[in-house]
């Protein structure tokens, strides 16, 4: 799971920037490209996540275990603190985790913590039981404040773990659930921004009013060795009001009292732009 994560993040980051080469990239591009690596943490973490406790919940098998250690990001009653310094025991002085701490407080495992309780702070405990190696299997684990608060070192516990995948195990009355899917919702709310800021997602067309109008006046304009010409056209809106603008066209031929459209916001009558119908096309 350590190694997995980065490699696969650096094959999406790789396929983002491949993409991109070759051409001008946007502010909102690379923002977007941000957003979707960091996206991609927490959606293959809680993936996983909920793919073992599938796993443990279809075929799982209980062993009995044993509280080894206890550690808080806050040093409550006396325990080792856990957060690679970012937490202070003084009262008062406690910071938030960062991004990424030495003990891997990823920003997802706040967050998700966050969601779950009101507070980023953590709650850890350690535990030993047996497994496959001779010495038998070691454990850190995040539980909620209450679970925390009653167990204690020396105490049995049961571990659950899932017969045909690499599964490390969880304690049996912790289950991930609430946490694999916060996860893939944090994930998914910065993958959605990452498309909506990089401009990937389609977004719904603007609807547009369509009125009938007449050109008012027609003026020849040179620009070089081309001419076109700024025609002028008047306009009713359905409830009667009266516009008039001015467009620039290329196409000649069309002379005061044409018939043509005019397509506005609904919220903008004044600021129409000028269609012309096939006719005046022609």
């Amino acid at each position: 799971m350590n190694y997995l994560l980065p490699i696969l993040v650096f094959y999406v980051l790789m396929g983002a920037f491949y993409l991109l080469i070759g051409r001008k990239t946007s502010l909102g591009e690379g923002v977007g490209l941000v957003l979707a690596v960091a996206a991609a943490f927490p959606l293959l973490s809680g993936g996983l996540l909920l793919y073992r406790e599938y796993g443990r919940s279809e075929e799982g098998r209980v062993s009995a275990g044993v509280v080894t250690g206890k550690l808080s990001s806050t040093g409550e009653n006396g325990s080792r603190t856990i957060g690679g310094g970012q937490f202070s025991r003084a009262r008062g002085r406690r910071r938030l985790p960062t991004v990424m701490t030495s003990n891997g407080f990823g920003f997802d495992d706040v967050l998700a913590r966050v969601m779950r309780s009101g507070s980023p702070d953590a709650w850890f405990v350690e535990y030993r039981y047996p497994c496959d190696t001779f010495t038998g299997c070691w454990q850190r684990e995040a539980v909620s404040h209450d679970m925390w608060s009653d167990l204690e070192v020396g105490q049995m516990v049961n571990v659950r773990t899932a017969k045909d995948q690499n599964d490390r195990g969880r304690l049996d009355a912790n289950p991930q659930w609430g946490t694999a899917l916060a996860k893939v919702a944090i994930g998914g709310t910065l993958g959605l921004l990452a498309g909506l800021v990089s401009g990937r997602l389609p977004q719904r067309r603007r609807r547009l009013v369509t009125v009938p109008a007449v050109v008012t006046s027609v003026e020849p304009m040179t620009a070089g060795r081309k001419v076109h010409w700024r025609v002028k056209y008047a306009y009713l809106t359905p409830d009667g009001a009266a516009f008039e603008n001015a467009d620039e066209v290329y196409v000649s031929g069309l002379r005061p009292g044409d018939n043509c459209l005019a397509v506005y916001p609904p919220d903008q009558p004044d600021a129409g732009t000028l269609r012309l119908t096939d006719r005046a096309a022609g």
